[in-house]
């Protein structure tokens, strides 16, 4: 038996859609190409729209990050 099994049940209800969210985050896609060689994931600093993508997620250090240390690339 399982003590508070109702607040339990009602706590694994509320959570079953992250639940899902996080397994579907966590599953390794198979059927959409990632990468073609493993030289692909090589850090090669940031693209042109870099720095767009940090304003849009609010993350300025994370832009002055990585041009600090890439510092023979510009962004615009």
């Amino acid at each position: 038996m399982v003590r508070r099994a109702r607040a339990f049940a009602e706590s694994l209800l509320a959570a079953c859609e992250d639940a899902v969210l996080f397994r579907t985050l966590a599953t390794l896609r198979v059927d959409v190409p990632v990468f073609t060689s493993i030289d692909d994931l090589l850090w090669r600093g940031p693209t042109e729209d870099f720095k767009r993508t940090c304003e849009r997620m609010k993350a300025p250090d994370l832009c002055r990050r990585a041009l600090a240390g890439n510092a023979s690339q510009t962004l615009a």
